[in-house]
């Protein structure tokens, strides 16, 4: 996952960077009409863990009319770059859980199933947001 993969994820950072961009030349005094933040969280045994905190504590899930379904408490980064991006990726996935399984024939870092990640990136633009996840 380091920076030279262009998988669905970079190339949907790259694509909403684009977007951004192309909405910057339509703006007034070339303000930026959105920002971007990312989130990255991974659902374990029915917990829900942040993976951007050293502390990894148990954070909940929430429902608003307005938002619907989000975890709350999430660690919220601002990402002006692609490698902005890169790196909430890279950071989060040192922090996975992984371990042994009862299979003996496994690596040591294989991750525990089951096991679900996601990064999120959220455009905001005054006070509305655009929810995108990978």
């Amino acid at each position: 996952m380091e920076g030279g993969d262009n998988g669905l994820i970079v190339r949907s950072a790259t694509y909403l960077f684009e977007a951004m961009k192309a909405c910057e030349h339509n703006t007034p005094n070339g303000q930026k009409p959105f920002t971007m933040r990312a989130s990255y969280f991974e659902i374990y045994t029915e917990q829900v863990n942040d993976l951007l905190r050293l502390d990894n504590a148990p954070r909940d899930v929430k429902w608003s009319s307005r938002d619907g379904y989000y975890v709350d408490n999430l660690l919220l980064v601002d990402c002006d770059t692609l490698s902005d991006v890169i790196s909430v990726l890279n950071e989060g996935s040192r922090n996975r859980k992984v371990g042994t399984t009862m299979l003996g024939s496994c690596p040591q870092n294989t991750p525990l199933p089951p096991l679900l990640w996601k990064l999120a990136l959220t455009l905001h633009r005054g006070q509305s947001s655009s929810f995108f996840s990978c």
